[in-house]
């Protein structure tokens, strides 16, 4: 009788409107400002040079059923309070520049220290050629190091924006730990 779906910014109309046609009500629940659903990551396996067809293909897939939602139907209410980030610095950005600071957030019991949250790290002479900043990467090569030499109970995460950043970061990571074994 009652359809509820979440995370309805990924879901595309298509995928939804069976399930809405067959209840009474709906309730979706999603981000506007979170990203729309895409079949860009179908067609990673896919050998094509022309970007313009990717970013035509991100274009075209980008609408969601919340975006048909938030067109036909009023009210639209927003939630104001974000309680996933263990850290409110996690979030404190994007709530500035996204959500003009109407999020409430629950501060973090362990307040500002350099081992938890996130923090803006300036890389003198980065250039990003190619999908790629070898800059960056060896930076981040050198936290990870440091992690793991000063911080071994702690677990470690690292994310890029693309594969070739992450390849390049996971190869110079092996060069440093082949010459590691080798002292």
């Amino acid at each position: 009788d009652i359809v509820v779906m979440d995370e309805a910014s990924q879901l595309r109309p298509e995928e939804a409107i069976g399930s809405i046609a067959r209840g009474s009500q709906l309730i979706l629940v999603g981000d506007p400002k979170q990203l729309p659903p895409t079949s860009f990551f179908d067609r990673l396996g896919t050998t094509t040079d022309d970007a313009d067809d990717n970013a035509q293909a991100a274009a075209v897939d980008s609408e969601s059923i919340l975006d048909v939602c938030i067109g036909h139907f009023n009210p639209v209410r927003a939630l104001r309070w974000h309680y996933r980030s263990l850290h409110e610095s996690l979030i404190a950005f994007s709530n500035s520049h996204f959500y003009r600071n109407r999020l409430i957030v629950f501060p973090s019991p362990y307040g500002m220290s350099n081992r938890l949250g996130l923090r803006y790290q300036y890389v003198q002479g980065a250039v990003y050629e190619s999908q790629m900043n070898r800059a960056e990467a060896a930076r981040v090569v050198d936290a990870a190091m440091d992690h793991m030499v000063n911080h071994a109970e702690d677990s470690l995460g690292i994310v890029t924006l693309n594969l070739k950043q992450r390849d390049l970061i996971e190869e110079l990571l092996d060069q440093r730990c082949r010459n590691l074994s080798k002292t």
